[in-house]
Protein backbone atom coordinates (compact mmCIF):
# COMPACT_ATOMS: atom_id res chain seq x y z
CA UNK A 1 0.00 0.00 0.00
CA UNK A 2 1.14 3.06 -1.28
CA UNK A 3 1.37 5.68 1.96
CA UNK A 4 2.01 9.26 -0.18
CA UNK A 5 -1.06 11.20 0.56
CA UNK A 6 -3.29 11.16 -2.86
CA UNK A 7 -3.05 14.24 -4.50
CA UNK A 8 -6.18 14.73 -5.96
CA UNK A 9 -9.46 13.96 -3.84
CA UNK A 10 -12.49 13.64 -6.23
CA UNK A 11 -14.43 14.48 -8.91
CA UNK A 12 -15.75 17.98 -8.62
CA UNK A 13 -17.77 18.64 -11.24
CA UNK A 14 -18.35 17.88 -15.08
CA UNK A 15 -18.69 20.83 -17.50
CA UNK A 16 -21.49 20.13 -20.15
CA UNK A 17 -21.26 23.04 -22.89
CA UNK A 18 -24.30 23.35 -24.76
CA UNK A 19 -26.33 25.79 -27.37
CA UNK A 20 -29.36 26.41 -24.71
CA UNK A 21 -27.60 25.48 -20.92
CA UNK A 22 -31.14 27.78 -19.59
CA UNK A 23 -32.87 25.16 -20.87
CA UNK A 24 -31.37 22.20 -20.05
CA UNK A 25 -30.75 23.46 -16.43
CA UNK A 26 -34.15 24.46 -16.16
CA UNK A 27 -35.01 21.18 -17.46
CA UNK A 28 -33.35 19.25 -14.88
CA UNK A 29 -33.89 21.29 -11.76
CA UNK A 30 -37.48 22.68 -12.39
CA UNK A 31 -39.17 19.37 -14.42
CA UNK A 32 -37.07 16.70 -13.21
CA UNK A 33 -36.62 18.40 -9.68
CA UNK A 34 -32.77 18.35 -9.12
CA UNK A 35 -30.88 19.97 -6.85
CA UNK A 36 -29.42 23.75 -7.72
CA UNK A 37 -26.03 23.20 -7.16
CA UNK A 38 -25.97 26.98 -7.62
CA UNK A 39 -28.06 29.30 -9.34
CA UNK A 40 -28.05 30.13 -13.32
CA UNK A 41 -26.36 33.71 -14.05
CA UNK A 42 -25.71 35.16 -17.19
CA UNK A 43 -22.33 37.23 -17.08
CA UNK A 44 -20.90 39.23 -20.22
CA UNK A 45 -18.47 36.27 -21.42
CA UNK A 46 -21.00 33.20 -20.48
CA UNK A 47 -24.23 31.73 -18.92
CA UNK A 48 -23.83 28.90 -16.67
CA UNK A 49 -25.79 27.31 -13.62
CA UNK A 50 -24.84 24.15 -11.09
CA UNK A 51 -27.30 20.89 -10.85
CA UNK A 52 -26.44 18.34 -8.26
CA UNK A 53 -26.65 14.89 -9.55
CA UNK A 54 -25.36 13.82 -5.86
CA UNK A 55 -21.45 14.22 -6.35
CA UNK A 56 -20.42 15.28 -8.75
CA UNK A 57 -22.48 18.75 -9.97
CA UNK A 58 -23.21 18.81 -13.69
CA UNK A 59 -22.40 22.56 -14.88
CA UNK A 60 -24.19 23.68 -17.49
CA UNK A 61 -23.10 26.52 -19.59
CA UNK A 62 -22.73 28.44 -22.70
CA UNK A 63 -19.79 30.95 -23.90
CA UNK A 64 -18.18 32.08 -27.28
CA UNK A 65 -19.76 31.84 -30.03
CA UNK A 66 -22.61 29.96 -30.48
CA UNK A 67 -22.51 26.49 -32.80
CA UNK A 68 -24.42 23.46 -33.06
CA UNK A 69 -21.37 21.10 -32.85
CA UNK A 70 -20.12 22.65 -29.50
CA UNK A 71 -22.27 20.82 -27.44
CA UNK A 72 -20.30 18.28 -25.25
CA UNK A 73 -18.91 17.09 -21.72
CA UNK A 74 -15.41 18.84 -22.41
CA UNK A 75 -13.93 19.93 -18.93
CA UNK A 76 -13.64 17.58 -16.20
CA UNK A 77 -12.80 19.85 -12.55
CA UNK A 78 -10.96 17.67 -10.39
CA UNK A 79 -11.08 18.66 -6.56
CA UNK A 80 -6.91 18.72 -4.96
CA UNK A 81 -6.09 18.19 -1.27
CA UNK A 82 -3.27 20.33 -1.89
CA UNK A 83 -2.88 22.95 -4.86
CA UNK A 84 0.83 23.08 -4.62
CA UNK A 85 1.64 19.18 -4.72
CA UNK A 86 -1.08 18.66 -7.54
CA UNK A 87 1.48 21.25 -9.14
CA UNK A 88 4.41 19.52 -8.59
CA UNK A 89 2.91 16.23 -9.56
CA UNK A 90 1.74 17.59 -12.94
CA UNK A 91 4.52 19.42 -13.52
CA UNK A 92 7.20 16.43 -12.94
CA UNK A 93 4.89 14.13 -14.91
CA UNK A 94 5.10 16.12 -18.05
CA UNK A 95 1.06 16.91 -17.70
CA UNK A 96 1.02 20.49 -16.58
CA UNK A 97 -1.04 22.95 -18.48
CA UNK A 98 -1.55 25.87 -16.79
CA UNK A 99 -2.21 27.76 -13.54
CA UNK A 100 -4.41 30.48 -12.95
CA UNK A 101 -5.05 32.17 -9.65
CA UNK A 102 -7.74 29.57 -8.77
CA UNK A 103 -7.32 26.82 -10.46
CA UNK A 104 -4.46 24.60 -12.13
CA UNK A 105 -5.05 22.78 -15.95
CA UNK A 106 -3.80 19.58 -17.37
CA UNK A 107 -2.36 19.93 -21.06
CA UNK A 108 -4.96 18.48 -23.14
CA UNK A 109 -2.95 17.20 -25.18
CA UNK A 110 -2.13 14.77 -22.51
CA UNK A 111 -5.53 13.70 -22.28
CA UNK A 112 -7.30 13.36 -25.43
CA UNK A 113 -8.18 17.06 -25.60
CA UNK A 114 -10.18 16.56 -22.53
CA UNK A 115 -9.81 19.91 -20.61
CA UNK A 116 -9.35 19.12 -16.85
CA UNK A 117 -9.34 21.32 -14.28
CA UNK A 118 -7.83 21.33 -10.89
CA UNK A 119 -9.68 23.31 -8.04
CA UNK A 120 -8.95 23.37 -4.14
Amino acid sequence: MDDQPRVFKQLDHLLARVEDPRRLFDTLTKTLGLPVAWPFRSYPSFHSGGVALGHPYLEVFQCGERSADTDSIRTLVLKVASPERAETFLRESGMLGSVGEDHIKIDPSKIEGLDVRLVR
